[in-house]
């Protein structure tokens, strides 16, 4: 067993130096601290901190999950999006850095607005939660299709107190579309778009913990969500602004669709790396 935390931390290293490069390790071993332990960086770097016999066992569970290429948020259960804390499992995506740029962009269109918000494909519920909580004069409707999805969707509105979001089975596929989300104001999505031609470019981390069905689809249709949640959209009577997360290798071909919907207006924008990453369509 190690015996402290430096100890720890080259164990990590050792274990993981294989299927990590030094950077992610360090990042893992800061998270496990925070995450698991309540333990900040700041406390590491200020304190004398020392973990219990228990802590430490429970260390050596998480190096020997990490190293069967369990992602560290599958290890805690638990993932940190727009400053809050969500439960994830293997039925949900772990929630990205870049989708909280997405939803930093709706917040600030939004303001204190009443509107109506739609999430499709809501997974962990992280884009929907965060909107209802940023936005408490809103309403928000979160969607998806997998029932094990909305129950950690579920679980994560009840634990963050999100008493203005609402939870739908539903598949935006098919024809039929509640009529409560007749009257939304604003779609949001960050649906699959991966073609499955990428898949042999992802890290194996990725394609064997992660649901499939929330990243990939067919080479033949890359754009099939975003069409038709474009279509749906344009169908509404209200105005309606829509905002996606998309694949930065297919904007001029989503552009080049958006221009046929006859939008209002339309605007893409970049992620913090310099990726085209998000787009808003206005209806």
């Amino acid at each position: 067993m190690y015996s402290n935390l430096m100890s720890l931390k080259q164990g990590l290293k050792k274990s993981l130096s294989s299927q990590y490069e030094h950077r992610e390790i360090e990042n893992i071993f800061y998270v496990l601290m925070e995450d698991g332990f309540g333990l900040s960086k700041i406390d590491l770097m200020t304190k004398d901190v020392s973990l219990s016999k228990e802590q430490r066992e429970l260390f050596e569970t998480y190096i020997e999950s990490l190293k069967s290429g369990l992602p560290v948020q599958y290890v805690l259960g638990k993932a940190k999006f727009y400053e809050l804390e969500f439960k994830v499992d293997h039925s949900v995506l772990i929630p990205r850095p870049e989708t909280e740029e997405l939803v930093q962009w709706i917040i600030q269109d939004t303001a204190d607005s009443t509107y109506t918000i739609w999430d499709i494909g809501t997974g962990s519920g992280c884009i929907g939660i965060s909107l209802g909580l940023n936005l408490p004069a809103a309403q928000v409707f979160l969607s998806d299709i997998s029932p094990s999805a909305l129950k950690i969707a579920e679980y994560n509105v009840k634990e963050l107190g999100t008493s203005n979001c609402k939870l739908y089975e539903h598949n935006i596929l098919d024809d039929s579309i509640l009529d409560e989300f007749k009257n939304v104001n604003i779609i949001v999505s960050n649906p699959p778009y991966i073609p499955q031609n990428d898949k042999e470019l992802m890290h194996d981390r990725v394609l064997s913990h992660e649901p499939q069905v929330a990243l990939f689809v067919e080479n033949e249709e890359p754009l099939l969500f975003y069409n038709r949640i474009l279509q749906i959209a344009r169908e509404f009577n209200n105005d309606v602004q829509v905002y996606f997360e998309i694949h930065e290798d297919l904007h001029s071909e989503l552009e080049a669709f958006v221009q046929q919907q006859s939008p209002i207006s339309y605007e893409f924008r970049k992620d913090l790396q310099g990726k085209i990453r998000m787009l808003k369509v206005q209806f």
